[in-house]
């Protein structure tokens, strides 16, 4: 990526930074193009429109979807839904919304277009005229995280409050469940959709306090009260996998959940490489420390003694994100 954004609060704000931004290009003998623009209240950057009061997806992309004309084969579904696609972050229920389309990408289906296409297409193309907003993460205000999960996928909800009761959509988010995930108990779905939405808003909660609302109560105590030690399995690595987070947690009925609710049942995305990556990653390292680790009682003295002396280790504790191994001998296990 070679594009540049110089932002601020204020002109001067942003001419001081721009001086800086510049002085560097200088010394690096790099030069700029005819297309810089300057001061711009509004500006088109990486595929969507960026200003104070939100992101948009660019219009002038917008406008080449809406302008498209119906399909006429498989190659030309599959071009729509991949432009569509590309903007699902702002479009509610788009799995629900594309599936008429979807259908027709099956090995065993045959092409034909009918009204069902024919609405799914109008619906998909006025949707992406009438997104919504997203607003501008803030570093300051109190961030919430709103997550569910279910038989068939997970839904997730990054909000924040600058004030009281005044919510802001960041940004959402969904995926479809593997066939193994299907199975797992509810439980393990609900803790799994805490887990997976969490490390995908990693880039905005890692470091920073928030607040996790979920309508399956049983999570509440479970990420409350419940010591690492007395969990099945599955359970333990999740809430492993969740230990550089600090959050509370709370209980909201499913139908003041809607959002993340809807974005489960219409999930849009597949489980990824990357995450399952991550998840082998996270189990050798725990299975490495079990199966290398003395937790005897002069160990675990040792350990407590070294990690009153580590200034991270410290903090950690201070959040009660880390466990209290000196406490009890069986919780230094996962």
């Amino acid at each position: 990526m070679d594009d540049i954004l110089v932002f601020g609060k204020s002109y001067r704000e942003h001419d001081e930074r721009l001086d800086k931004v510049l002085a560097r290009l200088l010394d690096s003998d790099l030069t700029l193009n005819e297309k810089c623009q300057f001061r711009r209240q509004s500006l088109i950057f990486l595929g969507h429109q960026v200003s104070a009061s939100g992101i948009l997806p660019d219009p002038s992309k917008v406008a080449a979807i809406v302008n498209m004309l119906s399909p006429t084969n498989i190659a030309g579904v599959r071009r729509f839904l991949g432009m569509v696609n590309h903007f699902g972050r702002y479009v509610d229920k788009l799995a629900e919304k594309t599936k008429p389309l979807r259908n027709l990408l099956k090995d065993s289906a045959d092409f034909g277009w009918d009204v069902s296409q024919q609405n799914a297409f109008d619906i998909l193309k006025e949707n992406l005229q009438n997104c919504v907003e997203l607003a501008i993460f803030s570093p300051q205000d109190r961030t919430i995280v709103s997550t569910d999960g279910i038989s068939v996928g997970f839904g997730a909800v990054l909000l924040q409050e600058s004030e009281p009761g005044v919510r802001r959509l960041i940004a959402f988010a969904s995926r479809c469940l593997t066939p193994t995930e299907q199975r797992y108990a509810q439980i393990e779905k609900e803790t799994h959709a805490v887990t997976w939405t969490c490390e995908k808003f990693r880039m905005f909660l890692v470091g920073k306090a928030f607040h996790l609302e979920t309508d399956h109560r049983p999570l509440v105590p479970l990420f409350s009260t419940k010591c690492l030690d007395d969990l099945p399995p599955r359970i333990q690595r999740f809430r492993m996998r969740l230990m550089c987070f600090n959050f509370s947690i709370s209980h909201v009925p499913g139908k003041e959940l809607a959002t993340a609710d809807t974005l489960s049942r219409a999930a849009v995305s597949q489980p990824c490489e990357r995450d399952n990556d991550f998840v082998i990653e996270v189990n050798n390292y725990v299975n490495c420390i079990i199966a290398n680790g003395n937790a005897t009682e002069n160990r675990l003295k040792e350990i407590a003694k070294l990690q009153a002396e580590d200034s991270t280790c410290r903090r950690l504790i201070d959040r009660n994100v880390y466990v209290r191994m000196a406490s009890c001998k069986k919780e230094c296990y996962p």
